[in-house]
């Protein structure tokens, strides 16, 4: 399902987001990221995700700060 079907704005999926009162937003962020720049998971800990046709090593950051 793209983004575009879904029956809301950007703004209200944004504002959904930091109101979730969670420790792990962060993975929220990660699975974002993962879908719009299609991505694979990291292949270890040390990394978020893989960009396994550039040979890229991926770190999400998130903060509601």
């Amino acid at each position: 399902m793209a983004f575009e079907e879904l029956n809301f704005t950007a703004e209200e999926l944004r504002n959904g987001i930091f109101s979730l009162r969670t420790r792990r937003l962060g993975k929220v962020a990660e699975i974002l990221i993962k879908i719009l720049i299609n991505v694979d998971w990291g292949k270890d800990l040390a990394h978020d995700l893989y960009d396994d046709k550039n040979k890229l090593k991926i770190e999400v950051k998130f903060s509601t700060a």
